[in-house]
């Protein structure tokens, strides 16, 4: 798959709305995880958000920015905590 533009992927990411440092809980573990950064996934040019444990920052972990915003069974994947 040819790669976009870095014109191209920067337009895309004004759609995120994930900030780093935020923090965000899981809908089934209850988990608490802190947002790294917003990262693109080399093989599609998708903008993911890297995001680790609060109780584990040592472990990082890296989604696709349409599957962390996305719902499951109509509840939200991950909820902002304020």
């Amino acid at each position: 798959m040819p790669h976009r533009t870095r014109e191209a992927i920067l337009e895309g990411l004004k759609s995120v709305t994930v900030e780093p440092h935020q923090r965000y809980q899981h809908y089934k573990t209850k988990q608490i995880y802190v947002i790294d950064g917003i990262v693109i996934l080399e093989a599609t040019d998708e903008p993911a958000i890297s995001y680790h444990d609060e109780s584990f920052p040592e472990l990082t972990w890296i989604r696709p920015y349409a599957d962390f915003i996305a719902e499951v069974g109509g509840i939200p994947r991950f909820s902002l905590l304020s």
